[in-house]
């Protein structure tokens, strides 16, 4: 009996990915700040409904299922954040203003290195966020 194994095999293709993100559940200590930051960062806007007698908000960024819940309700218990966004942008310097402007904490500024520019940013639960935006060279 050949007792090697290989790599398991996949049956997802390039256009039928294996996993499909549904959606980003965040558990929230300052939801009106976090509402704040994430509508003005990205350019959204959040939906609030109640759940036992708790304020909870959803909405989409970017196409992506975002859901904002108390920690109260949730029972998650993290002193720093358990999840890091990194994200591609064509405008850092605009995405650094709105994220200072909407409560956000700039960590560092904006950093060069090689052909990228790098922003982490903490929005008001100390979550960070990464944005990347790659330097086009000049010909």
């Amino acid at each position: 009996m050949d007792t090697q194994t290989s790599a398991p095999t996949t049956t997802s293709t390039a256009s039928e990915p294996e996993f499909n993100i549904l959606q980003v559940d965040m558990a929230v200590v300052n939801m009106e700040e976090m509402v704040k930051f994430y509508e003005e960062v990205f350019k959204t806007k959040l939906n609030g409904f109640e759940v036992q007698g708790m304020k909870m908000y959803n909405g989409t960024i970017h196409g992506l299922t975002f859901f904002l819940a108390p920690v109260e309700i949730t029972g998650v218990v993290a002193e720093q954040s358990r999840h890091q966004f990194e994200l591609m942008v064509k405008d850092i310097e605009g995405v650094a203003k709105r994220a200072e402007e909407a409560g956000g904490n700039l960590r560092d500024g904006i950093e060069t290195n090689g052909d990228m520019k790098t922003l982490v940013v903490e929005d008001p639960d100390k979550n960070t966020i990464v944005f990347h935006q790659k330097i086009e060279a000049n010909n």
